[in-house]
């Protein structure tokens, strides 16, 4: 029995496509589609933090915390007060920060959930934030079937660092970036012992900070296209041309190497006095992961500080480059595998408390 090496490289990009979908409820991550012909696209981005707050030695932050357990999930959108001020925020950052781009958000919608539970040995908080953000202008200059389409990537590693108020109608004021929102909210008097304690550097670390996806250059990350566009068998797997590009490229971030390293769970850990009594303060998140796709054949371009993809229609002859590119069938295997890992984070993790 023969099997075609195109019929194998699309199994391989739908079994991505599927356990992407069990990451994207888990994992810090950014996944997005782009078409260069219409200059407009959704980027979803999400992060999840935890905290521990450990009380060894019993004392007043195990009176303020122990038992406690709430939680505070809500879904926004431009007609949410405060919404339009995040959205003025990224854009000021896009445009002000180390590597500029030119890409504006127009619309955002967010999710939220930021929750407590507490016993006698610790408090444990947890912080997820799902931003759907549309942009438009990552088009630099189109160039003729030969010349490609030059489109910007320098959007991709955003941060806001100042609080973000949102106004609800079921909690009121909350505040959205920093895991100390939550706790302004519901334990007040926590955060009044916190202040001016080194525990501050946890509790204040902003969820909207993704710059780690353009800490490392595009040229660093997995890249891999796909032309299913031309292969008979594709429609059984929902690839088909998309304005007139019959390739899908893909850069993706997360899969260690010794190229681009290995991306573990970020830790940090912090010792705290309050009344003379010792207490213990740790974060953990997920590593990171991103999917980048584009219609059509696409390669770094990268000028100074400058990143972005010089795309083409179809694919140009003498590219040089196998369609599984610098991205073989085994990355493909182990990405996948990662992303199941990662999507047991949170399980393992609730299983140890």
């Amino acid at each position: 029995m023969k099997v075609k090496a195109g019929s194998l490289l699309i199994v391989a990009l739908a079994l991505i496509l599927i356990t992407s979908a069990v990451l994207s409820a888990f994992a810090s991550q950014l996944d997005t589609l782009l078409v260069p012909k219409r200059d407009k696209a959704e980027a979803r981005y999400k992060s999840i933090g935890v905290i521990y707050i450990e009380y060894p030695n019993g004392g007043e932050l195990q009176s303020m915390l122990q038992n406690a357990a709430g939680t505070i999930e809500f879904t926004a959108d431009r007609d949410t007060p405060g919404v339009q001020e995040l959205i003025n925020e990224i854009n000021s950052n896009l445009r002000s920060g180390e590597k500029k781009s030119p890409v504006t958000v127009e619309d955002i919608k967010v999710d939220y959930k930021s929750a407590l539970k507490a016993d006698e040995r610790r408090a444990v908080l947890e912080q997820s934030l799902k931003l759907d953000i549309l942009i438009t202008g990552f088009v630099l200059d189109v160039g003729s079937a030969s010349e490609g389409t030059l489109i910007d990537l320098n959007w991709r590693g955003f941060h806001v660092d100042e609080p973000i108020v949102l106004k609800t109608e079921e909690y009121g004021d909350v505040e959205i970036n920093l895991p100390s929102g939550y706790l302004y909210a519901k334990k007040p008097e926590f955060m009044q012992a916190m202040e001016g304690t080194e525990g501050m550097k946890l509790l204040t670390r902003p969820a909207i900070d993704f710059r780690e996806f353009t800490d490392l250059s595009i040229d660093r990350w997995h890249w891999l296209y796909d032309p299913s566009g031309s292969i008979e068998e594709s429609e059984r797997f929902g690839f088909k041309e998309v304005e007139g590009a019959n390739v899908v490229t893909f850069f993706a971030f997360g899969e260690g190497s010794i190229r681009e390293g290995i991306h573990k769970p970020t830790t940090m850990k912090v010792d705290v006095a309050v009344d003379g009594v010792q207490y213990v303060l740790r974060s953990t998140s997920p590593a990171s992961s991103a999917s980048i796709q584009i219609t059509g054949y696409a390669t770094e371009s990268i000028q100074g500080l400058d990143e972005g993809a010089l795309v083409f229609e179809s694919v140009p002859e003498g590219a040089g480059k196998s369609y599984t590119g610098g991205f073989p069938i085994m990355v493909l295997v182990a990405l996948g595998g990662m992303m199941v890992v990662i999507s047991g984070f949170v399980l393992w993790r609730a299983n140890k408390k």
